[in-house]
């Protein structure tokens, strides 16, 4: 057991961040890592230097459900010191990273399918903070800036405020809107598209049916529901990077390909299709018609 783990701490990524730390420190987070430890006193001083040295730490130790931290994933945001720059260069970091180019490559094609029958295509976006993706989406492709309105729906002013600069700096303020708090706020079966980016990656099956159940009241018959999810690759690719976010309070619950279509099937919903982030498929994104 320990040899499977402890490759992880050889990457060039792992062996400089954890030169960043004071020798006793860096033996404790050693020792936390091999035994899964995410309680002990050890456990908890490791945790305070992360805090102390890392932006997103602090984020995901003070608001786990912020989207703050994908300014960095993103790369919207340069990482401010050593221990950042490893969340954001890891492997799962940069799949983060490529779940948005992935988004941004297969969203034209599915948001393509309601077109032109709609005089308007609305489509809910929950839980992405500033909603980059769709931001970047409609950017890029013009032709549907004109037929889309997105509802960027999020608890966080202040990444809907980053997502209203940047629409407004590229002259895209007729095809977004900005709703501060829960997505019951707007009409049922009003949207022919919702996105769930991110919501679903730290929840159990369970949690994530009802959810897909909730949304599914809030789309035209017919349309559709994507959603992302981390899949068992990540975990299996870079447990040292999964032990650190456990360590802040980020936990995922992962799943296999087939377990994220399942959500779709036992909601009740039509399971579509699903893609990937490129190279180790660490994201998964599933299409689901309602």
């Amino acid at each position: 057991m320990l040899e499977r783990k402890g490759w992880a701490l050889d990457t060039p990524g792992a062996r400089k961040l954890l030169n960043e730390f004071p020798r006793e420190l860096k033996n404790k987070l050693v020792g936390c890592y091999f035994e899964d430890d995410t309680t002990s006193e050890d456990a908890m001083q490791v945790l305070e230097y992360l805090t102390f040295g890392s932006s997103i730490t602090r984020i995901i130790r003070e608001a786990p459900g912020s989207a703050m931290a994908f300014e960095y994933l993103y790369r919207f945001k340069e990482p401010e010191d050593p221990i950042d720059a490893y969340f954001v260069n890891s492997l799962s970091g940069y799949h983060v990273y490529l779940r948005l180019k992935a988004l941004e490559k297969n969203l034209p094609y599915w948001v393509g399918q309601f077109t032109p029958n709609p005089e308007r295509i609305f489509i809910d976006n929950i839980g992405s903070g500033p909603g980059h993706d769709l931001i970047n989406v409609l950017a890029a492709n013009p032709e549907l800036a004109q037929s889309v309105h997105v509802r960027n729906i999020d608890i966080d002013a202040e990444a809907l405020e980053i997502g209203r600069k940047r629409v407004r700096e590229l002259g895209l303020e007729g095809s977004f809107s900005f709703v501060c708090g829960s997505f019951h706020k707007v009409k049922r079966r009003d949207a022919h598209l919702v996105m769930l980016v991110g919501m679903l990656c730290p929840m159990p099956m369970e949690m994530c049916k009802k959810i897909l159940r909730i949304c599914a009241r809030y789309v035209h018959a017919g349309g559709l529901i994507i959603y992302s999810t981390n899949q068992t690759a990540m975990k299996q690719w870079d447990p040292f990077t999964d032990f650190l976010m456990r360590l802040a309070g980020w936990v995922q619950d992962y799943k296999t390909e087939h377990e994220s279509a399942k959500i779709a099937t036992d909601a009740g919903l039509q399971y579509v299709s699903q893609f990937f982030d490129e190279y180790l498929h660490f994201q998964c994104m599933t299409i689901a018609r309602v």
